[in-house]
């Protein structure tokens, strides 16, 4: 192989192909792919970018001395005449090549004449690994414009497409910028003022666009920009705070061997920017949506969001200019920065998209019509203006094409986008593939060395799916995050493009003499470098750099890689030992690979000790809930202690506050739980979540009618709108009053229906509002209503998919099918019920049963025993009564006497209990007693004389056998006993996991868009 490899390098080697490597599939395309090797076929036919047998053709192998001619699995039958013509060739040749074959096996004897005589090397490999092998080895030597990227390239170059499939020439649309004059100023004037700027709006509003004009169009007075921090790209908590001590002289905070709090240090940091300057530089910090929730408040109390905090409600010096979609809060309220929000461009806007995209004959109306579909959605209007070329006033027949409900509606413009993708062609969808890399909008001449044409550049053009710069000098080229999104996760990370620009930028770091441009060089090459699984080729820097790594690991843990990734852990850690989320991940990796618990523990403590955030006691109380082999209840207990020893840190913090009281409140510790969200709502009143847990737990502990506990969950409601949380906790404390309120019940029901389906709809993953939704109809049909028994019935069932020992869902499931005629499967789901906890509900669901098998007093007698078990606040006790009302109305008035007479034909079904005592017994006198110490040396004798005074005291008295049977009893009550508290544990476990929603999970388990890097 190596006498090969020199001959590629030299260009000395001829590759020759057989009729079966022709058409192994593979081969050719990847063979044609590199233009400096000499490929001939012993075929007769010769397909395109392979050339037929000639002396040209093996001249590189044999005008000079060493050179080679590879045979790629050639057929002495099927290639007989091409063998010949080569045999011929290599006779008259001024120099003999060597031969080598590749092939798994031949006969030297079925050649012609003189190559039999020939000194032949074979290498036992498929043809398909030999060419991969020596595809790697050319494009690892050769000089090539961009380094490993020949096999990105286009068909082969001697292509001849036919005429009726020459593409048609095609003109870019014009990049224009129209409208924004009032923002443009805004911008200014806060960048000019220095501060934190948020820059807010929909996805594909322009926002980059607006910065990029606002700050360019300043002239000489335009203040220096600094690289951009991009947190969706992988950058974190080491990549702002490095940066912003390097803008600010370098900060020993980020770099001491002793450091303090991560709290502290978002804080000094943060009164160091301060001291900038204001107007002179602006640092762009983008993706800040990707860590907030919906409501805008921080998805996480880690590092990163104590200092964007800092930032955020610091007076700086510095020009801080966040992009998100949505406008970041603290404790549930509006943040004192700037603001500038971006919506839809104005009416008069129009006509420049489709004159940029020469979309003619557009009438008035017309673009009316498409102003109240798109909103004046900037990429709506692009892609709407590149429709119409092709398929004109057509579009507007589409009654639902690009209609939105306002300006933030996306979702058929994501869709439009994806079916646009899906129909690009092959090499189109690879250009966009390759463009979609670039970190920064890149040069058309760099995009032309990776590869992409420029008819695949104007094609995506056209169609709205690639961006490009205004202006035809110095023109570059990007794509959009919507679109990109678009691609596949392979088409995103391709890891030799990621490689690639990770040089480039390793290059760049190389060149720049400012000391924060070549920071920002090194960080974005290691993480491109990390993303192309070349971690090797990391740069070692002066400062903290763990962001890419964290991605990497938890890829390695998803595989299951456990040395490889405490490895690179251990290693990182050494580097940055003061890196919190890096050494929750160690946490994770140490729990999924079954590392002892004290190993774990100690790990939360150390980092408790040396890095304290409050993420870290969230991520412990976690780990305890999902602890494997302990019971719910204990791994609650052991979670409620880790939120407790964080409210000693961090006593402020609102959302230990709020998850600790949901753990109290699925512990029944309702007065407590109260005390703690009372306590929450004080240092956050603006969070939603808080004012909805307090209504649910102030529903369970007070009695009717609920009035506060109705006051603050419309208040979480209107807070937030469309949580379905909310919604289904409202929709539960209504039809809880509907059942004790007769009067209002209509309107409280219909208000319920209308919040709980809205719930269901807008989280299908949580399974609560479909249940309470599913119950509620039950309990309408119970009262005569109409219902949708069978979309109730596929709601109980998913909620018992989640979780089986539902016992709400299983009563729920019960009483419909009771309904519906499957009286063996709701009496095999009740004698299940019934042996594992004895409760009211389940009672009156018996009760049911009977009366839907025309069992009239036997469905009474139930009916009036669960009305006397249920507690006298319950709501579900009034329709227990109704129910029972119903029934002896019937009894009274000699109705229920017919009923019964119908039914004396029919078998009953119901659950057959198993009382205490009954069933197979052993034989007295018969049971051997072991020691729990282990097998003892007189064990044998110890069994033979505990059998000897049992049989005398069998023939003497057989009557009192049954003594231990019956001593058994308490014992057997007892096991009776524990399944029910797992029960409640169960149901205490999940109420507190609806409680707090945003419990920290475990990121092995996922796949985060997020941690895979995008460059």
């Amino acid at each position: 192989m190596k006498r090969v490899e020199s001959a590629i390098r030299d260009g000395r080697c001829v590759l020759c192909l057989g009729k079966r490597a022709l058409n192994e599939k593979g081969v050719l395309e990847m063979l044609r792919q590199h233009d400096t090797l000499s490929i001939v076929t012993l075929a007769d036919e010769v397909p395109d970018g392979v050339q037929a047998l000639s002396e040209e053709a093996l001249s590189p192998a044999c005008s000079s001395d060493g050179g080679v001619i590879v045979l790629l699995d050639p057929d002495p039958s099927a290639d007989a005449a091409g063998l010949k013509i080569l045999d011929e060739l290599m006779g008259s040749a001024a120099n003999t090549p060597r031969l080598v074959m590749v092939c798994k096996a031949f006969n030297p004897f079925s050649f012609p004449a003189r190559m039999r005589l020939m000194k032949i090397q074979q290498m036992k490999d498929r043809v398909r690994d030999f060419v991969k092998a020596i595809s790697g080895l050319e494009l690892s030597e050769r000089a090539q414009p961009v380094v490993g990227f020949a096999a990105m390239r286009a068909e082969p170059q001697k292509e001849k497409p036919a005429p009726e499939k020459e593409p048609t020439k095609q003109r870019a649309p014009q990049a224009v910028f129209v409208g924004r004059e009032s923002e443009i100023k805004a911008v200014q004037e806060a960048v000019a003022a220095g501060g934190s700027l948020v820059v807010e709006g929909p996805s594909g509003i322009g926002k980059s666009w607006l910065l990029e004009r606002a700050l360019t169009s300043l002239g000489d007075a335009a203040p220096e920009i600094l690289p951009e921090v991009m947190l969706s790209d992988g950058a974190g908590f080491d990549t702002l705070a490095t940066r912003l001590a390097e803008i600010v002289g370098g900060l020993s905070v980020v770099t001491g061997e002793e450091r303090p709090i991560p709290r502290k240090v978002a804080r000094t940091i943060a009164e160091a920017v301060s001291s900038v300057t204001p107007g002179e530089k602006v640092l762009v910090i983008s993706g800040l949506d990707s860590l907030l929730r919906r409501d805008g408040t921080f998805l996480k109390d880690d590092r990163l969001s104590f200092l964007l905090r800092a930032l955020l409600e610091v007076e700086s010096g510095l020009s801080l200019v966040f992009v998100t979609t949505h406008p970041p809060r603290s404790k549930g309220e509006n943040l004192g920065c700037r603001r500038v929000e971006l919506g839809g461009l104005a009416r008069e806007d129009l006509p420049a998209f489709f004159e940029a995209y020469r979309a003619v004959n557009v009438e008035e109306d017309q673009l009316e019509d498409v102003f109240e579909r798109t909103h004046g959605h900037p990429m709506a209007l692009r892609v709407f203006a590149a429709a119409w070329e092709n398929s004109g006033s057509k579009l507007l027949d589409k009654k639902k094409f690009m209609r939105a409900r306002g300006v933030a509606d996306v979702e058929r413009l994501k869709a439009y986008l994806k079916t646009q993708v899906e129909d690009l062609s092959k090499d189109e969808r690879r250009a966009l593939s390759i463009t979609s890399h670039c970190i920064e909008p890149i040069a058309a001449t760099s995009v032309s060395e990776l590869g992409v044409k420029r008819g695949e550049r104007l094609s995506l053009l056209s169609k709205g799916l690639l961006d490009s710069t205004a202006g035809s000098e110095n023109r570059r080229y990007s794509v959009h995050s919507m679109v990109t999104r678009c691609l596949s996760r392979r088409e995103r990370e391709n890891f030799e493009l990621l490689e690639h620009f990770a040089q480039q930028y390793r290059e760049m770091a190389n060149t720049q003499d400012d000391s924060l441009s070549k920071l920002a060089a090194q960080q974005r090459s290691n993480r491109l470098f990390t993303g192309a699984r070349k971690g090797r080729l990391r740069m070692k820097l002066s400062v903290p750099d763990g962001d890419g790594v964290m991605g990497a690991v938890l890829d390695m843990g998803r595989a299951k890689r456990w040395d490889l990734a405490a490895s690179v852990l251990k290693e990182a850690l050494k580097q940055d030992p003061y890196n919190t989320e890096m050494r929750l991940i160690k946490a994770e990796l140490m729990s999924a690979s079954g590392a002892p618990h004290k190993a774990i523990s100690a790990l939360y403590v150390d980092t408790a000790r040396l890095c304290p955030t409050p993420e870290v006691f969230h991520h412990e109380a976690s780990w305890h809930q999902s602890a494997r082999g302990g019971a719910a209840a204990r791994g609650d207990a052991n979670a409620t202690k880790s939120l407790e020893r964080g409210l000693g840190r961090f006593p402020k913090n609102g959302r230990l506050l709020r998850r600790l009281a949901g753990l109290k409140a699925g512990q029944g510790q309702l007065q407590q739980a109260e005390a703690l969200l009372r306590q929450s709502l004080e240092i956050e009143p603006g969070i939603a979540d808080g004012w909805s847990l307090l209504g649910s737990v102030l529903l369970e502990r007070g009695d009717a009618p609920w009035t506060e506990a109705e006051e603050c969950l419309r208040k979480a409601v209107e807070m937030d709108p469309g949580g379905p949380l909310q919604l289904t906790r409202l929709g539960r404390l209504l039809r809880h009053k509907g059942m004790v309120d007769a009067e209002s019940r209509a309107a409280l029901w219909t208000e319920a229906e209308d919040l709980l389906t809205l719930g269901a709809k807008k989280d299908g993953r949580n399974p609560t509002a479909g249940l309470e939704l599913a119950l509620l109809w039950i309990d309408k049909a119970q009262l005569g209503d109409e219902v949708d028994l069978e979309q109730a019935e596929s709601y109980l069932r998913r909620a018992l998919k989640v979780s089986k020992k539902n016992a709400q869902a299983q009563v729920g499931l019960v009483r419909i099918l009771a309904r519906t005629d499957r009286a063996e499967d709701a009496a095999q789901r009740l004698q299940n019920l019934l042996s594992r906890d004895i409760n009211y509900m389940a009672q009156a669901a018996l009760g049911e049963l009977f009366a839907f098998q025309g069992r009239i007093f036997r469905a009474e007698k139930e009916l009036r025993t669960a009305w006397k078990q249920a507690p006298e606040n319950a709501p579900n006790r009034e329709l227990i009564r109704l129910e029972l009302q119903r029934l002896e109305d019937l009894i009274s008035s000699g109705a229920a006497v017919d009923i019964e007479k119908q039914a004396e034909g029919q078998e009953l079904v119901e659950p057959t209990t198993q009382e205490v005592g009954q069933g197979p017994r052993r034989e007295a006198g018969k049971t051997v007693v072991r020691r729990k110490g282990g097998k003892s040396k007189n064990a044998a004798k110890d069994a033979v004389a505990s059998e000897e005074p049992a049989e005398a005291a069998e023939a003497a008295e057989p009557a009192e056998a049954a003594e231990p049977a019956e001593a058994a009893e308490p014992a057997e009550a007892a096991e009776a006993a524990e399944p029910a508290e797992a029960a409640e544990a169960a149901e205490a476990a999940e109420a507190a996991e609806a409680a707090e929603p945003a419990v920290a999970s475990s990121s092995l388990n996922e796949e985060d868009p997020s941690s895979g890097l995008k460059a």
